[in-house]
């Protein structure tokens, strides 16, 4: 319980010894205050960069908020890109923060609701060099992709990932299975597009910077 200064101001006048009394209620105060402070219990979320296919890349910065503050992380470890899984249709939706495999991964630190759940949500705002911050063209029409972070007051936690196409359709990764842990071992996974100089439409404007082949949502009618 905190102690008017009043009180305190009083009991140090009346007693002998008062300044020693004022002493031991501040340090008891700030005692508690940092016991509760310490007893926030936080969790850990994972997430992983890759490019339009099956590469992990380093590089990447984000920013998300916490009681109010923007804090912001990065860069995604690395020193090139790296094949997280083989597949026969892109983008490889899981990803991998295991042991060595850390290229494109970064674990962000979240406090954990008192009871219910809350959501917290994770922005790239830097692509790695040579990439942008969404996927199927190089214009990101939407903005950069948008990870939503559920988490509940028992540490569980899962999440989505969010992506405008240049067309303006969107996909919420991932299309199957379960929502993301945000494991090492199931990292939420980003999409970044690789600029290059295949065209789009032909038409020679910001949508003809692809790298990797045509795709039908590439183009974009307001750049």
């Amino acid at each position: 319980m905190l102690v008017p200064l009043y009180l305190v101001l009083f009991a140090s006048a009346l007693m002998p010894g008062g300044n020693t009394l004022v002493y031991a209620l501040a340090s008891q105060h700030l005692a508690t205050s940092a016991q509760g402070a310490s007893s926030q219990r936080t969790g850990t979320f994972w997430v992983q960069v890759m490019d339009s296919c099956e590469q992990a890349l380093p590089g990447a910065y984000f920013a998300y908020r916490v009681d109010g503050e923007t804090i912001h992380r990065g860069p995604t470890p690395g020193t090139k890109p790296r094949t997280v899984a083989h597949s026969s249709t892109c983008p490889v939706q899981r990803g991998y923060c295991v042991d060595v495999s850390s290229t494109g991964c970064l674990a962000f630190t979240f406090p954990l609701p008192a009871a219910g759940s809350t959501t917290y949500t994770i922005k790239e705002t830097r692509a790695p060099r040579g990439y942008i911050f969404c996927t199927g063209g190089s214009v990101c029409s939407g903005g950069p992709e948008i990870v939503t972070v559920q988490m509940n007051a028992s540490g569980a936690m899962s999440a989505t990932v969010f992506n405008v196409y240049p067309n303006r359709t969107t996909v919420t990764w991932p299309t199957s299975g379960t929502p993301y842990q945000g494991t090492p071992a199931d990292p939420a996974v980003l999409h970044d597009y690789g600029v290059g100089n295949i065209s789009c439409d032909g038409d020679f404007d910001a949508d003809d910077h692809l790298s990797g082949g045509w795709n039908p949502r590439c183009d974009n009618d307001d750049d």
